[in-house]
C-alpha cells in the first residue's frame, strides 16, 4: 500500500498509521492503538482529536469511555472531492485575484 498518498491528501505519518491501525481493529478504545501504531499515548490522544475533525474517524462514549472508528473509506473519498469540486467553482474568482 502506498503510504505517501495519504500524505497527499493532507494526513500526517501518524495520523496515517492511526487511521490504518482503526480500519483494522474495528471499533476500540486507545488501548489497541497504542499495541498497533506504536505511538505515545499523547500523540495517540492529539491524532485521534485531528482524525476526527478531519472526518477520517468517529467515536462514541459508553461508560464514560470514547470508543474510536475509523470513517468508511468511500465517505472520505466523498469528501475529498466535494472538496475538490468546491475549489473547483472557485477557480474563476481565483483567476480574478490572480491578474
Amino acid at each position: 500500500m502506498d503510504k505517501q498518498l495519504f500524505q497527499e491528501i493532507g494526513l500526517t505519518n501518524a495520523e496515517t498509521k492511526v487511521y490504518l491501525g482503526l480500519l483494522k481493529t474495528g471499533v476500540t478504545t486507545a488501548g489497541p492503538l497504542l499495541d498497533e501504531t506504536g505511538l505515545q499515548n499523547s500523540t495517540l490522544h492529539k491524532t485521534l482529536h485531528k482524525l476526527v475533525g478531519k472526518g477520517f474517524a468517529s467515536f462514541t462514549i459508553k461508560s464514560k469511555t470514547k470508543y474510536y472508528s475509523a470513517s468508511d473509506p468511500e465517505v472520505v473519498l466523498k469528501s475529498i472531492q466535494e472538496k475538490e469540486s468546491k475549489f473547483q467553482a472557485m477557480i474563476p474568482e481565483l483567476n480574478i485575484l490572480q491578474t
